[in-house]
């Protein structure tokens, strides 16, 4: 036997909205979880310790987070900005679009070819009498927005030193001009 919608009473009507509200929400749920794309939600917790924590790399989840939410991208530049021990200077404009050395106050930022080995280079941070916290490690933000962390070894007699391939992701961003550089 069926009944009408319009027969059923108030509270009836009020409970299978309530249970059609719920079977909807569970579809929504499962669907979310069955994608093989779903994208973990990332919020200022992730963006906060990635802007103070030298060791806390850039994550794919981050970086897709970055490029989706331009409020979070607002947050880290800020955070950035705040927090970095250090900002280089954008390199000027009238500068051709790749340099090999970057100058700050008390900070110098060099690229040297290695002779030891074939395609790499030196990353040379000479940090001057700089006598503040030490830097932990190299930020880099691109023309895009996206960001990329370099974590750094202690100082020796005031100098950092790397050594990577040249056609490395933070060898191509050094030298390009429109690269921001921090050092947290």
């Amino acid at each position: 036997m069926t009944t009408s919608w319009n027969g059923k009473t108030v509270e009836e009507k009020q409970a299978a909205e309530r249970l059609f509200d719920a079977l909807s929400n569970m579809d929504q749920i499962s669907r979310a979880i069955h994608r093989s794309d779903a994208v973990p939600a990332i919020g200022f917790a992730q963006i906060y310790a990635f802007a103070n924590d030298p060791h806390a790399l850039m994550t794919p989840e981050i970086s897709r987070a970055l490029k989706e939410s331009a409020r979070l991208r607002r947050d880290l530049d800020a955070l950035m900005s705040r927090t970095a021990i250090y900002q280089f200077p954008r390199v000027a404009a009238a500068s051709s679009g790749m340099v090999d050395q970057r100058e700050g106050e008390g900070f110098t930022l060099r690229l040297k070819a290695s002779r030891s080995g074939q395609n790499q280079l030196y990353i040379i941070l000479e940090l001057g009498d700089y006598t503040q916290q030490e830097p932990g490690a190299l930020v880099l933000k691109d023309a895009e927005g996206l960001y990329l962390k370099q974590p750094l070894p202690a100082p020796v007699n005031g100098r950092i030193q790397l050594i990577e391939e040249e056609g490395s992701d933070l060898v191509r961003a050094l030298r390009d001009v429109k690269t921001e550089l921090y050092l947290q």
